[in-house]
């Protein structure tokens, strides 16, 4: 079966996932690691609902993996690229600052 290729549309939308600044924060903090949602918790000021939300669409955007043990739900990156578009884009605003 041949793989669909990728339009204009499904990198809006994929963008679309990074255009809240806590789903951006998050992507950092589990940069390097695996994260506990219980330890996400207490680094963000919003609620265990909010954070759930914006876990689920990192995931669902490919952008997160998830892996559960017990009651617990862990999550890193799926793949490291994603840190090159943050970084990117931090270039890009500098530079227009400049």
């Amino acid at each position: 079966m041949q793989k669909r290729s990728v339009d204009e549309k499904d990198i809006a939308e994929f963008l679309k996932v990074l255009s809240c600044e806590w789903r951006v924060k998050i992507i950092e903090i589990i940069s390097d690691r695996e994260v506990c949602q219980c330890e996400l918790v207490k680094v963000f000021p919003i609620d265990f609902t909010t954070l759930s939300r914006h876990l689920k669409a990192l995931k669902n955007a490919d952008v997160l993996q998830e892996r559960k043990v017990g009651r617990s739900k862990y999550y890193s990156l799926k793949n490291k690229r994603i840190l090159e578009i943050i970084k990117l884009s931090r270039q890009i605003i500098e530079e227009s600052k400049e």
